[in-house]
């Protein structure tokens, strides 16, 4: 982890990490076999792209270098999709789609931003990360799992978003109609969570207290929550731009359902089971992710 640069500096280490991956891509598409289908062409250089961004990370020796690409790259191919479009696409559902992608990206970019220290700072998962493993074996967890795997989830999620944006014709139906609210809530969800979630840390008396007020009393992780509802909201605009259920449609958001509830909720309500006496008591009263009913 870098410690002497400045959140400025920082920023525009990570703007020229992106840029410089965003060229890459295009590069290395440029080069790809003729044979390549659309998808195939696309995941190439959204590895290729990851690969740099893995790179800057060892350079700079902060693995959170890549937690925006997580909201970079949908913008990045849904862009690229929507440049490529058939003249024929349905371009109601188009425009949506496109403009709730870059929404939800612009948002949770900005929000990630809002709240990065900077270089100085590396998310404290990755730091355990460095702590348990040897070199060899946290570089390996480094691409693997810190930047391939969340590549490799976050392009299956958008899956969906090819057919709507750059090849469907089918007409805009009551599908897309509740994909639209539902992807839109889900976006709006998430932002209130997050909001809600920075003014509680800004005015906390102690760390060892739990945040229980707004969309936090009714789940522990409602951002989450508005997280897997966005996927299942981009699944529902492929499903009415095929017209079919197929599997290469829904499996992005089922991935994203499994990640947050076997995955990522444990692991961060774990770390508040050590840090916050009190907050066994909270995993017995709220839902994990699904807002509910509190318990009594």
């Amino acid at each position: 982890m870098t410690n002497s640069i400045s959140k400025p500096l920082s920023i525009i280490w990570l703007l020229t990490a992106y840029l410089i991956a965003l060229g890459v891509a295009i590069l290395v598409s440029l080069y790809l076999p003729s044979h390549f289908s659309l998808i195939s062409k696309v995941f190439t250089c959204d590895v290729a792209a990851t690969v740099v961004i893995f790179i800057f990370s060892l350079l700079l020796k902060n693995s959170s270098m890549y937690d925006p690409y997580w909201s970079v790259i949908p913008i990045y191919i849904a862009v690229y999709l929507w440049l490529i479009a058939v003249p024929e696409v349905n371009a109601i559902r188009q425009i949506i789609v496109l403009g709730l992608v870059c929404f939800w990206g612009i948002r949770l970019t900005y929000n990630f931003i809002k709240g990065w220290q900077g270089l100085v700072h590396e998310d404290w998962r990755y730091v355990n990360f460095r702590k348990n493993y040897n070199t060899i074996g946290f570089q390996f967890i480094n691409f693997t799992g810190i930047h391939l795997f969340p590549t490799l989830l976050v392009f299956l999620g958008m899956l969906p978003v090819f057919p709507a944006v750059q090849s469907s014709t089918r007409d805009f139906g009551w599908l897309d109609v509740i994909a639209t609210i539902l992807t839109l809530g889900a976006i709006l969800y998430e932002a209130i969570a997050d909001e809600q979630l920075r003014h509680f840390i800004k005015n906390r008396k102690t760390k060892e207290e739990i945040i229980k007020t707004g969309l936090w009393k009714y789940s522990r992780h409602p951002n989450y929550f508005g997280e897997v509802m966005f996927w299942t909201g981009l699944m529902l605009f492929g499903i009415a731009a095929v017209g079919a259920l197929v599997w290469w449609v829904i499996i992005g958001a089922v991935g994203m359902w499994l990640l947050f509830l076997f995955i990522s909720i444990p692991m961060i309500d774990k770390k508040h089971l050590r840090n916050k006496p009190m907050y066994q008591e909270e995993i017995r009263k709220r839902s994990a992710l699904i807002p509910w009913i509190v318990k009594p």
